[in-house]
């Protein structure tokens, strides 16, 4: 186990991928992530930021459940708002905002 936060454990495996683990020892996340970490906001501290492959994602480790998939090309945390960055026609637009206060309804 590399860290635990809320009700899942970032486990990593012999290839260096890492994967989430919930409180009863399933594997609810495969280890295919090149990273997974949690934002340090005080506001965010239950989200992990999940990169595979050079596309980020974020998981909820309160509710053990995807907030968006690994399709962004780059995230940001902005107080309880995550924006992320998707390819669109070639370019890279801030398109996706996330509000965490209502996915945490």
């Amino acid at each position: 186990t590399e860290f635990t936060i809320q009700n899942v454990s970032i486990v990593k495996d012999d290839n260096g991928k890492y994967g989430i683990m919930d409180t009863s020892g399933n594997l609810v996340k495969a280890c295919k992530y090149n990273s997974i970490s949690n934002f340090t906001n005080d506001s965010a501290k239950r989200y992990l930021k999940l990169e595979e492959d050079g596309k980020f994602g974020v998981y909820d480790a309160l509710k053990v459940d995807d907030v968006c998939c690994c399709t962004l090309s780059e995230i940001q945390l902005q107080g309880k708002i995550i924006k992320g960055k998707e390819p669109i026609l070639g370019k890279f637009s801030w398109n996706v905002e996330l509000d965490l206060n209502e996915y945490e309804k």
